[in-house]
């Protein structure tokens, strides 16, 4: 499933990810869902959650540095779909 996820993915360019935390290991070096995080080599990733989503961008970013990740500021889903119009 994954292989197919990765060729649909290779014509986009960029990812918008809502609501979800990357959540990292205990150690804090890796995501518990890097397998599908790293799908998003050479994307732009934005990132979509409620209120500033900068930390979670510091996170991916250290990680993934090869990821151009875009935090943002949005209310919850609700406004970002507002904000899209």
């Amino acid at each position: 499933m994954l292989q197919k996820l990765k060729r649909e993915m290779s014509s986009f360019n960029k990812v918008v990810s809502i609501g979800y935390s990357f959540s990292t290991d205990n150690t804090g070096g890796h995501l518990i869902d890097q397998h599908i995080v790293e799908l998003f080599h050479g994307k732009a990733l934005y990132i979509v959650g409620k209120g500033d989503t900068s930390q979670i961008a510091r996170v991916v970013e250290k990680i993934f540095p090869h990821i151009q990740v875009y935090p943002t500021n949005f209310k919850g889903f609700s406004d970002y779909l507002k904000q899209i119009k």
